[in-house]
């Protein structure tokens, strides 16, 4: 999550969650190699434009000013192993665990997570953290709903009600088209050509990782 928003202070918004988003991969090898998934041909084309994608939004056109620092780099880095590791642990604890304490799982590592995060805003923020509260109450609490409303309607859908390969991948792509598009209208990012292309070639690589 720290890594996350360093990411997002030091890049775009859109490039750099189409690239935390492709951490999905990092269970997926985890399934394929230490549980024996099976693989499909959906998979190889996810992965297939996975790698295309990532060449293309890192193409500097001629002329272009440079903005995908190394630093950035770093930390979507950091943040791609971190969402990717965190998605892979939950998987073995489902797999330990025969699908028991999923929500207990959750709540514990939610708390750790806020513990942590405090922590560090403490050390870093002290003495600005009571007025970066109170700014920013209306914008966590709006977060923290919608965030609650997805994973309740996720589970809700998951649940007999809608098939598994329409909803992830809606979920999924329908995420990303939206942060797409916020990213444009409300902060004004401007991509090139070939960076729009390895963007909508990002969102087919997450439907089929998904599939």
């Amino acid at each position: 999550v720290v890594f996350s928003f360093l990411a997002i202070l030091d890049g775009p918004l859109s490039i750099t969650s189409l690239v935390i988003s492709f951490s999905l991969i990092i269970p997926t090898f985890y399934g394929l190699f230490a549980l024996k998934e099976p693989s499909s041909l959906s998979l190889y084309i996810g992965i297939l434009c996975l790698c295309v994608s990532l060449c293309l939004v890192n193409i500097e056109q001629k002329g272009e000013k440079k903005r995908l620092t190394f630093r950035w780099a770093v930390y979507t880095a950091l943040a791609f192993l971190g969402n990717g590791s965190c998605s892979t642990v939950q998987k073995i604890q489902i797999v330990s665990q025969n699908g028991e304490f999923k929500n207990e799982f959750m709540v514990i590592s939610l708390i750790i997570s806020f513990l942590v995060i405090m922590f560090f805003a403490i050390i870093k923020e002290r003495k600005t953290m009571a007025i970066n509260l109170k700014k920013g109450l209306l914008f966590y609490g709006l977060c923290g709903i919608a965030n609650g409303v997805v994973n309740l309607l996720v589970i809700f859908l998951s649940n007999g009600r809608l098939a598994s390969a329409i909803l992830f991948p809606f979920v999924s792509a329908g995420s990303m088209i939206f942060t797409f598009i916020i990213s444009i209208m409300f902060f004004k990012e401007k991509l090139s050509r070939i960076q729009w292309l390895g963007f909508f070639g990002g969102v087919l690589s997450i439907v089929f990782l998904n599939l």
